[in-house]
């Protein structure tokens, strides 16, 4: 426990913020989040998965097409990792709020939206990352 903390604070140190540290390699948890990594990769952004320092993760963060290492967002898929946490609370607010209070924008994708209407989720995801562009510019 104390090496993984020790691993946070330095990555938070070191990066000035939550969540630096990601695997080189695509790891998914469902075909769920996978066809959602797809469309955000056609978006144009590099997507990584499973961002995050110790068991701290999201499932998928999207970096600015032109400046490596900043993020314009996270993606939340309700894939095995959301359904680990036993704590609703935990899992459906204090995530998305330790995140957005280092400076994170989180999208959340329902499993049953996507399949009733993976087409909507993706023009929505869309409108976000050009908005969140567009902030990142004037920012």
């Amino acid at each position: 426990m104390l090496h993984e903390y020790l691993k946070y604070a330095y990555s938070c140190w070191h990066h000035g913020g939550l969540l630096p540290v990601s695997s080189t390699d695509r790891v998914f948890e469902s075909p769920f989040e996978e066809a959602v990594y797809n469309q955000l990769e056609s978006l144009g952004g590099k997507v990584h998965t499973q961002l995050g320092v110790g068991r701290y993760r999201v499932d998928l963060a999207v970096e600015h097409p032109e400046k490596p290492g900043t993020y314009l967002m996270a993606v939340e898929c309700d894939g095995d990792s959301y359904h680990r946490i036993p704590m609703v609370r935990d899992r459906d607010r204090l995530r998305q709020e330790v995140l957005e209070q280092h400076g994170w924008h989180v999208e959340r994708i329902w499993c049953q939206e996507w399949l009733k209407n993976s087409a909507g989720v993706i023009a929505r995801l869309e409108k976000v990352y050009e908005h969140r562009i567009r902030a990142a510019v004037i920012a």
